[in-house]
């Protein structure tokens, strides 16, 4: 194991020859790729030239974790090796660089660890505390930054113009990662064959439409209820667009994702273009039903793809069980205080809302809380280019995979944890009651407590 001080003053090829050396690399038949994650569930950015090597080091600079938070992945490639070859050929290391001011190595400011190529050296001084409390993505905070901190005061299109060059150093240009999704799509048919994505460029060579369904949601899905939730959210990248959600539950209550997509808006062409696709990847099942918002856009694709499936709306603050006769008492209870509400509810379609009225099967669900909860989670991904955003989805769901297989291996009972928890409450409710036939099939029920 071996540490190294990087000096302030260093280039890219300066760094390389440092961790050529720090990691026993000798001549130039191979090729050495540096990068580094800024949190853990966003990809890893790639040290490429000298003001990369700048800007990381302006990282560590402000890293105040004693373990450091940005280590630096280094992949090893021979000189013949593409871009393209599978990642398997690479042999990988993690190192941890340390900034010095004199750019020299010291034995007091290393540390070693057995068998690794991680370099754990002191944390470096404390981030100054004007930049507490600041939200360094906005360009107002960007100005607050340097006016406490440094004193300098610049107008607000500088601070754009900084924010652009330091996010295309950090994350690369917009434009260009549109550019690996082909790519990415063929890496991720060759490695999971069953996975359906499918890209649809405009006559302006431009990205029209993209749709992702992994191997994993098509196995699962005639496993779990017949429900499927959809919905729309804002991508807050450069270019825009919209993301595309369908999801479910599994038998614990979980979000159960089938597929994303990403159009550039929610039009009926588009929601049709979605639908289109999830059909031919989960295909349908009987007493299929969907549960969306009110846009017309997603109504029109449902009915029109699915003739079969039973479309209906949210229901974010009505009563989610109603029998016919309470459904006509709440709404006539409505109708006098309130007339306009009441016409409101009747021309909604009570069928679209009312579990009284509603054709199909919802089980319960009747909100899309369930996406809404996903878009909680990819809130942050959601400001990614859409290449990092397609591959940090990827990595979501395979991970969420995972973690509810393993669970599901320590599973005891014949029913998912939440259904067991749920009658053993309600079996102990029920030995507090009484029971007396009224006929052959029906009950008075008492309460012994009253």
């Amino acid at each position: 194991m071996k540490g190294i001080l990087v000096p302030e003053t260093a280039t890219y090829i300066g760094l390389i020859e440092l961790v050529r050396s720090a990691i026993g690399i000798r001549g130039p038949a191979k090729t050495i790729v540096m990068r580094y994650g800024v949190e853990p569930e966003m990809p890893l950015v790639r040290i490429q030239c000298d003001a990369d090597v700048k800007f990381y080091l302006q990282l560590k600079k402000n890293d105040v974790h004693v373990l450091s938070k940005f280590p630096i992945t280094i992949d090893v490639l021979d000189e013949s090796a593409t871009e393209a070859k599978p990642p398997e050929v690479r042999e990988s290391n993690h190192i941890d660089v340390q900034r010095s001011r004199e750019g020299g190595q010291s034995d007091e400011a290393m540390q070693h660890v057995d068998d690794s190529n991680m370099i754990i050296l002191p944390p470096p001084p404390h981030i100054p505390s004007p930049t507490i409390g600041l939200d360094l993505h906005t360009e107002s905070g960007i100005e607050k930054l340097h006016q406490g901190e440094f004193g300098v005061s610049f107008n607000y299109l500088r601070a754009w113009r900084g924010k652009e060059a330091a996010l295309i150093s950090l994350r690369g240009d917009d434009a260009e990662s549109y550019n690996v999704l082909l790519a990415w799509a063929e890496m991720v048919k060759r490695k999971n064959h069953a996975s359906d994505i499918h890209i649809e460029i405009d006559s302006g060579n431009c990205l029209q439409y993209f749709y992702m369904c992994l191997a994993a949601s098509k196995h699962g899905w005639p496993y779990y209820r017949p429900v499927i939730v959809v919905n729309g959210s804002v991508l807050n990248a450069k270019f825009g667009g919209m993301l595309l959600a369908a999801c479910g539950h599994d038998a614990n209550s979980s979000i159960f994702p089938l597929a994303f997509g990403i159009v550039p808006s929610e039009s009926n062409e588009s929601w049709k273009w979605f639908f289109e696709k999830l059909r031919d990847s989960i295909g349908t099942r009987e007493s299929l039903s969907f549960v969306a918002d009110r846009h017309k856009g997603i109504e029109y694709a449902a009915n029109l793809v699915y003739p079969d499936a039973v479309f209906s709306i949210c229901v974010q603050h009505l009563a989610a069980n109603l029998k016919t006769s309470e459904h006509h008492r709440h709404m006539e209870s409505i109708r006098s205080p309130n007339p306009d509400m009441h016409q409101y509810l009747v021309q909604a379609d009570p069928t679209k809302w009312s579990r009284a009225y509603f054709n199909g099967r919802r089980y319960t669900i009747m909100k899309t809380n369930i996406t809404e909860s996903l878009n909680s989670v990819d809130r942050k991904a959601r400001l990614m280019l859409v290449g990092f955003l397609v591959e940090w989805l990827r990595e979501l769901l395979q991970r969420w995979f995972v973690e509810r297989r393993e669970e599901a291996l320590k599973i005891t009972s014949k029913l998912a944890p939440k259904a067991d928890k749920l009658i053993r409450t309600n079996f102990s409710l029920g030995l507090t009651v009484t029971l007396r036939p009224t006929d052959q099939f029906e009950y008075a029920v008492t309460n012994n407590a009253d």
